[in-house]
This record gives structure tokens, C-alpha cells and sequence, in this order.
């Protein structure tokens, strides 16, 4: 598949709303996501601006109109703008919204691509944990997620056992009282003396990595999402921080903007090669099979007549199956008649040109169960549907995190 379909594979079937704005700030673009998130068709999107899809007011009291002024004003000069926002639907219901912006040039021309995420149901739960957080001491302590509390002074006022498995089994005296810079590689300094002062201002990070030194010398990346704690008078006494262990998903990240490098060089050479031969028919078949079987999800993708015309490494290798096995294999023969039949009012959905997503769970040995999440997509040109990609991602550990919640 050229590379070109691919990207535009992902933009449209990409769960997060995905809107690429012009330099003056209007949607000229958007994926279905987006569409979906606002509740709206394509026309009444095309061509506004986050000013009317924004109340008057955010609820800090900031005007949106000036707050969008002062984000796109911070994106022209080369920042990329995180931030929580309160949207407003077609019809009128907000929504709460976490957001990020960027800029990107096409040609001489500067635009801002904006990813938005529904975080309401996250913002419920969030306000909840912070009301009863006497009441479920114990479901804190816990908790499978690492938290941290520390002072204005950033020492460590409290952990979870989350935390110190993280940490690779510390006490908990060996770290209340300390300052967290005594875990903090020299390489994380800077990062802290640059958020944390934001930190207490804002009243709210999202996002900045760390890297934890343990003590046998191992190195744990995490990524910072927390909040303020103020007393009855509004002072802010203390943080309130979760810590997302992102050591493998960072090291996959790394291989991957090699790969994106390797790829670029390639896709030059490619581009001199094809402008030589005047061949667009040279495409590089085993070096997109490659760029696929990079991808850490499940992709497979099978045609009208649902045979496979490929299938990534992690897919194949979940059924033990070999590339050349795959190639032309009916998903009747793949999956069994059971989980065929199971599967088959999904595929026709997608075979509609419906895109649909939907939880599989496969039992294990163990007594324990697999948990997949699975989006059908179909590949649509004009008003035909060629085929579905199929998109897998292995929930289990998130789903065990929800159930003990």
C-alpha cells in the first residue's frame, strides 16, 4: 500500500478527533472521529472556528474567544499547546476535552493540526476520586497505578505501593521526607525546574517525562498527569500526581522515528529512482510489509471476499501463522466456524462502509482471559467498499486496572 493511502488509513480511522485547521484558524479538514465527537456532519464543521464550538466563557472564567487568540499565538511561535478546554456540541451540550495543538506547513503555508479528546467521563471520575479520597484510603494504597503527593518544595509527602514496585520495591520511610529529585535521573533536572513552577501556577500538568533512577541502577520513564491540592483558603499545600510507566511504549517510540528516518531516506530515494524511470509502479512491497510488521497493534486487512491481502507480524504471530500462509487464506479458514459466526455481523457492518469497534476476549490456559479491543474499517473508494482493515490492541492490563478499580 503506498504510503500516502497508509497515513490516510490512519487519519480517518483514528479514534481521537483529528481537525487540521487553516492560518486563520478555520477547519478545513477533519476525520470521522471528529465528526463524531461534535455530533455533526462534515458541511457544519468545514470552515468555523473553535469560537463556535466553545462557550462564551471556559470555566476558569477566561473568555474562549481570547483564550483560542493566545493558544494559536503560542502555536505560530513553534510551541505545542496541551491543554484541557470545555467544548460545545451542534446541540448545545458541552463536553470536556483535553487538547492538543501543533503546527505544520503545507508549502509555504502554515496551518494547525488539532487533536481533541473526549475526557468527561475521565473529569467525572476524577472529581469523584477527589471527594472520597478519606473514604478509599485503602483502594489508594492499592491502586495499580503509581501515585505521588509532594510538598510546594517537591519532598515526597506520600506514595502508593504502586509507586514503590515501580521503584523497584522501596519502603515507604525510605522515601517520605525525601525530595524527589533524589529518584530523578540529572537528565530529568532541568525538565522539573522548567514544569514544576507551571505546575504550581497552573494548577494542573498533563504530560511531561520523567525518568526515575532505581536503586539497582534501573531506569523506569514516566509520564506526569496531576493536580493541585489547595486548602479552605485556596493555598496550594500539596500535588496530587499519577505516574504512567511508559519505559517500553518510549523505547518502541525511539524505534519507530528510526524507522520513520530510515523511511524518509527511503522514500527519497524512491522519489529520485521513480523520477528517473518514470515507474510509480516501483513501489517497495517488502519494505511497507516491514513498516506494518512495526507497528506493536494487530493490523490485518482482508477484501470484499474476506481473504486476507495482509496482515502485520503481531496478528500473524497471534494465530502462529507465517506471512505466505496468510496471503489469500479465507477468515472462515483462519478464525474457525465458531468465532467466525461470532465475528460475522461486525464484518458486515464494515462491508456497509460502517466503521465499528467492539471487545473480544479470548480465554487463556490459566483460566484467565485476553482482552481485545477490535475496530473494523472499511476501505472505501467512491461508493464502493474494496475491503476492512482490521485494527487489534491488547487491553488486558487496562481492563485488569478498571476491574480492581
Amino acid at each position: 500500500m503506498p504510503v500516502d493511502l497508509a497515513y490516510q488509513a490512519v487519519f480517518q480511522s483514528a479514534s481521537d478527533a483529528i481537525l487540521i485547521l487553516s492560518e486563520d484558524g478555520r477547519a478545513i479538514d477533519c476525520n470521522p472521529a471528529a465528526l463524531a465527537l461534535y455530533r455533526c456532519s462534515r458541511e457544519e464543521i468545514i470552515g468555523t472556528t473553535p469560537n463556535e464550538w466553545s462557550p462564551e466563557c471556559q470555566p476558569d472564567g477566561r473568555r474562549s474567544d481570547a483564550a483560542v487568540a493566545e493558544i494559536l499565538a503560542g502555536v505560530m511561535r513553534g510551541e505545542v499547546m496541551r491543554f484541557e478546554w470545555t467544548n460545545r456540541r451542534r446541540d448545545g451540550t458541552l463536553i470536556e476535552v483535553a487538547v492538543t495543538i501543533s503546527l505544520f506547513m503545507s508549502g509555504e503555508e502554515p496551518g494547525f493540526v488539532t487533536l481533541v479528546r473526549d475526557i468527561s467521563l475521565a473529569k467525572v471520575a476524577e472529581r469523584a476520586l477527589a471527594e472520597s479520597e478519606q473514604r478509599f484510603r485503602g483502594l489508594f494504597e492499592k491502586a495499580p497505578l503509581a501515585y505521588q503527593s509532594l510538598d510546594m518544595a517537591a519532598n515526597i509527602l506520600e506514595v502508593n505501593d504502586a509507586w514503590l514496585d515501580l521503584m523497584g520495591g522501596l519502603r515507604r520511610d525510605d522515601v517520605t521526607g525525601s525530595s524527589i529529585t533524589d529518584f530523578l535521573t540529572e537528565k530529568s533536572l532541568p525538565t522539573l525546574a522548567v514544569n514544576f513552577p507551571k505546575f504550581q501556577e497552573q494548577g494542573h500538568i498533563e504530560g511531561p517525562v520523567f525518568e526515575l533512577r532505581r536503586p539497582d541502577g534501573g531506569i523506569r520513564t514516566v509520564s506526569i498527569n496531576g493536580r493541585i491540592g489547595r486548602d479552605a483558603a485556596g493555598n496550594s499545600v500539596r500535588t496530587h500526581c499519577i505516574l504512567t510507566d511508559i519505559s517500553e511504549r518510549r523505547r518502541a517510540e525511539d524505534d519507530l522515528r528510526e524507522l520513520n528516518r530510515h523511511l524518509e531516506e527511503r522514500i527519497e530515494q524512491r522519489t529520485r529512482d521513480l523520477e528517473l524511470a518514470k515507474n510509480a509502479a516501483e513501489a517497495d512491497e517488502h519494505f511497507m510489509q516491514r513498516l506494518i510488521d512495526a507497528i506493536p497493534g494487530q493490523v490485518a486487512y482482508v477484501n470484499r471476499d474476506l481473504r486476507f491481502e495482509f496482515a502485520n507480524k503481531a496478528y500473524r504471530e497471534w494465530f502462529g501463522r507465517r506471512a505466505e500462509e496468510m496471503k489469500g487464506i479465507h477468515l472462515r479458514d483462519l478464525l474457525g466456524e465458531e468465532l467466525f459466526h461470532k465475528s460475522l455481523p461486525f464484518v458486515q457492518t464494515a462491508l456497509r462502509g460502517e466503521a465499528i469497534s467492539f471487545l473480544r476476549t479470548a480465554p487463556e490456559s490459566d483460566g484467565n482471559a485476553t482482552y481485545l479491543r477490535a475496530e473494523y474499517v472499511p476501505d472505501i473508494a467512491g461508493d464502493q467498499v474494496l475491503g476492512i482493515f482490521g485494527l487489534f490492541s491488547d487491553i488486558t492490563e487496562l481492563k485488569a486496572a478498571q476491574i480492581q478499580l
